[in-house]
């Protein structure tokens, strides 16, 4: 017999409830969806994808962070890991201020493997004593790398100056300290702890999942049966919420300055506003943000970015904790900006007094909603981990369960009273204001400076000018308005006819003129009516030195601020749009709903050609530019060792300090003489994507040449064109560069360290490379981070340059780089014993993951264009690259990869060609100086000092360049 209870049916032969509505979907998603109550309460969402080739599972629960603790039927620590990544997967958690979400992806027919393995977690988890120690060990390092982000200092200080009982309040990553509460001990009594706040939250009833597989919905929910319905559920009632403000908004508004880390100046407002939770059918807050975070004539930003006082401007929705709604406004200021803060602040504030005269107005609302609408019906496929992690955070939420994909956005309605109820909040009185800078020596601002407890970061409260709001002059208010209509919201959503095509494999070769080469491809598989324009505008004058590139960057910068404002109407429309540069050229990208796909690109385009270099505007680019290089070593430390790994081996040395110098020497008049050349000799290289015709894409680039002809380009040959190239380790060297980490104030110190193994061009390298990076990436991380505990950025990875393919491995650590890089040795010299020793059945687990990596299925029309894209730009043209390289990987045995890692890898072999840059941190004596491999080294390093940067690089040699391994063919005329 049947039972039906509040939207959920159970038959007898059921074992669990099912939701007996109807899930919202997208019009183009083929997947079918089911969603399951277990007896514990614990709510499973299914999607079944039979044309996927990798499954994901997601759990969010409303409390709380754990690690891979071993579990009763998983002993072995890392067992899950090592599971899902021998099978071509990955695995990822984050906390937010309100949940926990875990979640993993593994190739479909490994899905029930890993939710056996995963699910234990929640059920059975062991939490031994050395695993709590090393998790507190991380979470240590991982608030040590932490110290110097200022995203991070800044995020802790709002806070830590919150309520001290509110929630909000407390220290968001934790450390040794907080975590041991000062004890040295043996991991027994935080152990305890661990295991008492699993058992006080992590609870059934207050955890959402989310499964994705190819399976049919009820083997789906056979296997959630069979794993989740073993979580307990300790009745601990509906998840916490808390009703009052981070901060009291009685007493007038708070103004602070801050110090921060980088060169950056930025102006954050916070205002504490009703829960929104609860109103997602309506959406005030996106309404107050669309319009608050325009950029578009009449909007705030747009008068503050011609006056040259900001350079970015967003405003949106914050959660400070369930029950706990912020709207914040986010501002990047110029150094003028920043002396001119309360005049910001006044434009901010006199647009917000013009918020309720846009409630007359319909229209603002109503094509917010049917830009939703429109992205909603044509949402493509994602990564599936990233997919269910999306949906299981929804199900913790106050979703109606058949809004848990759509989020309610097919019934959305206007509501002028919650809007209102917003604007009430966002006055004067209730803001708190943060300015921060790196310094404020220019301003007069009182010295009583204070440090923040967790991150020492430097602030002072000041009094803030009651009259700010009459700063703002009457020509000033007169350039505030709201916005008006979008004329560049799609129409024709039509993508045609389905029936009889067979999907091609890569784009085609259209034609290859003087002027232009037409790369190709019609969507016939993802059926969305999207398309993209790439245009490569091959010039001699683009990189021909060192100058030309500074000023062809400066101009693609300038070309980028000039579409601010007439470009955002685009972007509103689902119009994405960039001018960038490179080595290679000038770069102009228009993606998005085809119907207005070409008034884009006509925009951008006029924009590159007839680019007028305003003195105001170069002044604001310039000192954007300058503050962005002065701020690229500022980074991690491990970030910045491959950013000097990258100098070592680039063709050509514009390494970043260089690019800084050279910006000073760069004024207005060149970059205008620059410009006036720099399209003089070229060639066009276009792929046009999508759900474009044939006839279509034709016309399309033929408008771009007339374009281009008629400002009397002489066109050069494609074999003029600059390709790629990169400077090649000689065989037999072990170079180690040593540099101090250029932020004085960072405890990290970093190695990089690369072996390069040959030409990329080569079948076999790439195959060798792939199947070792995939075999070793987790244990190199498992006995790095979590055994050694040498620090929380471990990784390796494959390196891949122009005609040079190779391994890379790098770990960030307080410890000194002689150390890290002695470990390194040593796990290389380790892994090799355990290939020896690995049996052939594990070894072809491995291969098969590698090889069904390599086969991923293409899920959305971008990850096609950009595969595409990065083919023609790379010179190689090999579309079927990764179908080539899963059947080199399956010729390969135990015995190649043993012998890979000899000749390439291993310290001992003599011809190795390995570099490694070592980074020492400037704070204090870093533990394990002076350390030497214990692993017999086959050439003796080769040291090179900090300046020696170019007596290093000068002992390599330039490669070739990228050579076409195909020919471009023409289409069969059925394609189209």
């Amino acid at each position: 017999m049947a039972t039906e209870t509040s939207g959920w049916h159970r038959s007898e032969d059921d074992q669990y409830w099912r939701f007996s509505g109807q899930i919202e979907i997208p019009d183009v998603d083929s997947r079918q969806y089911g969603l399951i109550k277990l007896e514990n309460q614990l709510e499973v969402l299914l999607v079944s994808d039979p044309e996927a080739d990798q499954a994901a599972v997601s759990l969010d629960v409303g409390i709380g962070h754990m690690s891979d603790p071993g579990t009763k039927d998983f002993p072995v620590e890392n067992e899950y890991k090592n599971y899902i990544r021998k099978h071509g997967g990955a695995t990822n958690a984050s906390t937010s201020s309100k949940t926990t979400t875990y979640h993993f992806k593994v190739q479909a027919p490994f899905l029930e493997g890993g939710i056996k393995r995963f699910s234990a977690f929640f059920h059975s988890p062991l939490f031994s004593s050395s695993c709590v120690l090393r998790e507190v060990n991380a979470v240590d390092s991982e608030n040590s790398k932490n110290q110097q982000m200022d995203s991070r200092r800044l995020y802790q200080l709002w806070k830590s100056l919150s309520d001290a009982h509110h929630p909000w309040n407390k220290f968001g990553c934790g450390n040794k300290d907080t975590l041991l509460k000062g004890n040295v001990e043996d991991g027994s009594e935080s152990r305890q702890r661990v295991m008492d706040w699993w058992q006080n939250h992590y609870c059934a009833s207050r955890m959402k999942v989310t499964v994705v597989g190819t399976e049919s919905l009820k083997v789906l929910g056979d296997l959630a049966y069979q794993n989740f319905s073993k979580v307990p559920n300790r009745s601990l009632g509906p998840l916490p919420v808390t009703t009052s403000p981070p901060w009291s908004t009685s007493s007038g508004p708070d103004l602070w300055f801050v110090k921060t880390v980088k060169d950056t100046q930025r102006l954050e407002i916070s205002f504490p506003i009703p829960d929104q939770d609860s109103l997602y059918e309506h959406k005030p807050s996106s309404y107050i943000s669309h319009l608050v975070g325009h950029e578009g004539p009449g909007s705030i930003f747009n008068l503050l970015h011609e006056q040259g006082l900001a350079t970015t401007l967003s405003c949106g929705l914050h959660s400070a904790g369930r029950g706990v709604s912020l709207m914040d406004i986010d501002i990047t200021l110029t150094k003028l900006g920043l002396g001119q803060y309360e005049k910001v602040l006044s434009a901010i504030f006199h647009y917000i007094t013009l918020l309720p005269s846009a409630l007359e107005e319909p229209y603002h609302f109503e094509e917010l909603r049917k830009m939703a609408q429109i992205s909603f019906a044509n949402a493509e496929k994602y990564a599936p981990d990233a997919y269910a992690k999306t949906i299981s955070q929804s199900m913790n939420g106050l979703y109606k369960r058949d809004h848990l994909i759509s989020r309610g956005v097919k019934s959305w309605t206007f509501n002028k009273a919650h809007i209102e109820d917003i604007i009430r909040c966002m006055t004067f009185d209730k803001a708190r204001i943060f300015v921060a800078a790196k310094s404020f020596d220019s301003m007069n601002v009182q010295s009583n400076w204070e440090k923040e407890k967790w991150y020492g970061t430097e602030y002072t409260k000041q009094s803030l000018n009651r009259d700010i709001l009459s700063i703002l002059t009457p020509e000033d208010r007169a350039l505030l308005y709201l916005p008006e209509r979008n004329p560049l919201l799609p129409e024709s959503l039509d993508v045609g006819s389905r029936s009889g095509i067979d999907p091609l494999k890569s784009p085609v070769n259209l034609h290859q003129r003087p002027l232009s080469t037409l790369w190709y491809k019609k969507d016939d598989q993802f059926w969305v009516p999207k398309g993209s324009i790439t245009v490569q505008i091959h010039s001699p004058s683009t990189s021909g030195t060192h100058r030309q590139w500074v000023q062809t960057k400066v101009y693609s910068q300038l070309v980028m601020d000039g579409l601010t404002a007439k470009g955002y109407n685009a972007t509103l429309a689902g119009l994405d749009y960039s001018v960038y540069s490179s080595l290679n050229g000038v770069f102009a990208t228009v993606s998005g709903y085809n119907d207005k796909l070409l008034a884009a690109l006509d925009m951008v385009l006029e924009q590159v050609q007839a680019l007028q270099v305003r003195n105001d505007r170069f002044d604001v680019v310039m000192e954007k530019m300058k503050r962005a290089y002065d701020n690229v070593y500022l980074k991690q430390s491990g970030e910045v060792s491959d950013t000097f790994l990258g100098d070592c081996t680039s063709e050509r040395l514009y390494s970043p300090p260089f690019t800084r110098r050279e910006l000073d020497y760069i004024d207005v008049e060149s970059v205008r003489a620059h410009g006036g050349r720099l399209f003089e000799r070229i060639h066009l290289t276009v792929l046009i994507h999508g759900n474009v015709t044939h006839d279509t894409a034709v016309s399309w680039c033929d408008r771009i040449e007339r374009r281009f002809a008629a400002a009397r380009a002489v066109p050069i040959p494609a074999s003029a064109c600059h390709s790629r190239r990169s400077l090649l380790l000689p065989s037999g060297c072990n170079f180690v560069y040593t540099a101090a980490v250029p932020n004085a104030n960072e405890a990290n110190c970093a190695v990089s360290y690369l072996c390069q193994v040959g030409d990329v061009a080569d079948v076999r390298v790439r195959a060798l490379v792939s199947l070792f990076s995939s075999m070793v990436s987790e244990p190199f991380f498992s006995m790095m981070r979590t055994k050694e505990q040498l620090g929380y950025n471990v990784s390796s990875s494959i390196w891949n340059e122009t005609a040079s393919g190779g391994v890379r491995f790098r770990i960030q650590s307080t410890r000194h780089p002689d150390f890290l890089e002695s470990r390194i040795d040593f796990f290389i010299d380790w892994y090799l014993d355990v290939l020896k020793a690995m049996e052939s059945a594990e070894f072809d687990e491995y291969r098969r993951g590698a090889v069904e990596k390599k086969r991923k299925k293409l899920v959305n029309l971008a990850e096609e264009q950009t595969r595409f894209w990065n083919y023609i730009e790379n010179g190689y043209l090999d579309f079927e690259r990764a179908e080539n390289d899963a059947r080199e990987i399956e010729k390969l045995t135990l015995s190649d990869i043993i012998g890979f890692v000899e000749t390439y890898l291993h310290p001992s072999s003599p011809g190795r060609r390995k570099l490694s840059i070592r980074l020492v941190s400037q704070v204090g004596q870093c533990p394990g100086a002076g350390t030497s491999s214990s692993i017999s080294q086959g050439v003796p390093a080769t040291l090179y000092s900090q300046e020696e940067l170019v007596k290093l690089r000068s002992t390599m040699v330039l490669s070739v360049c990228a050579t076409p391994l195909i020919s471009g063919r023409p289409p069969p005329v059925a394609a189209f």
